[in-house]
């Protein structure tokens, strides 16, 4: 078997903390050796501390011992070089911030319809603010961190890449960072959203890093305003749509730029799936599909045309925006984007694992918001709540303390 193959499966098993699946990754030939014990071999001798300590949690699991969660400093440096920096929104343990979109709605109701129908309350609360609407103008981020929940703050800007760069939406981009300073909370803030699809005003053509520049330009001047306005508690989000990746690859704006990676995807009918098979959701398809070629052709598999943005960068990653239309196979895509997500998931063509997969936002509404007129409503059909709710009620799903 493969120094890879052993990797993935060490990883895939999510028996060992986030400390030592980072230091296996970078170290195949220890990762190898405590694979091989976890297949119950013989324990390996001189491995490193920090494989060590994936030893001493497999042998915890075998006396069915429960590790305390890691350390929130474990987690990797890529994840805390961001503009946050060491303030970056992470779970408390390995694990996925659940929560929901409400379609822009003023309060918090239909967020909290759907807790109680899952019993739980959600790490996530979205507020959207287009141009012109400064954040929280409403009290909607306010209420959602009163409630417990995080904050995520969507900036829906109204022009061109171009526009922008010319300081036109400058005063609505520091009245909303005064905004979420003053929530004095740590907050998501998501910029220029689905940026890489054409429907959006701030779209702009090409696949080339020269044709990337300016929309680089626009992105770092925001974060750099929310940062003169003293919003040192907001945490961006770089979030791009499931289409044109190579567009968007040349449109990274940089590590130090950005905390979180997102993506949207979505179903819109029986027969055109978009980021999941026909027939079950699969996370691969959404989220990894040219790792086929890893192995057989790592030429194509590193080309940018083709290398998932998932594989591309080593940041937390949020599904920013997910939906089913309205379908008896609702809740059976949800219960899938779980099994996904825990490495449990058989019908499947995956070929690695999505560990970096720590945070989803199902989109809780349909025809009043959606342009297109999908119905992508939880409770439509009801037993899609159902699905939504096994869910984010598996233990994976509590990450907080």
């Amino acid at each position: 078997m493969s120094l890879d193959t052993a990797i993935d499966h060490l990883l895939n098993a999510k028996r060992i903390s986030a400390p030592s699946q980072s230091y296996a990754k970078d170290n195949p030939t220890e990762a190898a050796k405590v694979f091989g014990y976890l297949e119950g071999g013989s324990r390996p001798a001189g491995v490193s501390t920090e494989m060590g300590i994936g030893l001493i949690e497999v042998e915890d699991q075998r006396r069915g011992v429960t590790p305390p969660p890691p350390p929130t400093n474990g987690w990797p440096d890529e994840f805390k070089n961001g503009p946050a920096s060491d303030k970056n929104i992470l779970p408390d343990q390995p694990g996925v911030f659940a929560g929901v979109w409400d379609s822009g709605a003023t309060g918090t109701d239909r967020i909290k319809l759907r807790e109680s129908q899952c019993n739980r309350l959600f790490d996530l609360g979205a507020g959207s603010y287009q141009h012109g609407y400064n954040a929280n103008f409403d009290g909607k981020l306010t209420l959602i961190k009163n409630e417990g929940r995080i904050p995520v703050c969507s900036m829906h800007s109204s022009h061109t890449v171009a526009e922008i760069n010319t300081g036109v939406e400058d005063a609505w981009i520091r009245s909303s960072a005064r905004a979420v300073r003053d929530l004095g909370v740590p907050c998501f803030v998501r910029l220029l959203h689905e940026f890489n699809g054409e429907w959006m005003r701030y779209y702009t053509p090409g696949d080339t890093a020269a044709s990337g520049q300016a929309f680089i330009t626009a992105f770092r001047r925001i974060v750099t305003m929310f940062k003169e306005e003293g919003a040192n508690n907001a945490c961006f989000i770089w979030h791009y749509a499931q289409s044109n990746g190579l567009n968007a690859f040349h449109r990274y704006p940089g590590d130090t730029w950005v905390d979180w990676i997102a993506n949207s995807s979505y179903t819109y009918a029986a027969q055109q799936w978009v980021g999941f098979y026909q027939d079950y959701a699969d996370l691969w398809q959404l989220l990894g599909w040219a790792r086929e070629y890893k192995v057989s052709d790592p030429t194509r598999y590193n080309n940018p045309a083709y290398k998932p943005l998932y594989d591309c960068f080593n940041k937390p990653f949020m599904i920013g925006e997910m939906g089913h239309f309205e379908d008896a196979r609702k809740a059976r895509w949800l219960r899938d984007v779980k099994a996904n997500i825990l490495g449990s998931f058989q019908p499947t063509k995956q070929n690695g694992t999505f560990d970096r997969v720590m945070a989803l936002l199902y989109s809780d509404y349909g025809k009043e918001a959606d342009p297109n007129g999908s119905e992508w409503t939880l409770d439509k059909p009801a037993d899609g709540v159902n699905g939504f709710s096994d869910m984010v009620n598996d233990p994976y799903f509590m990450t907080r303390s």
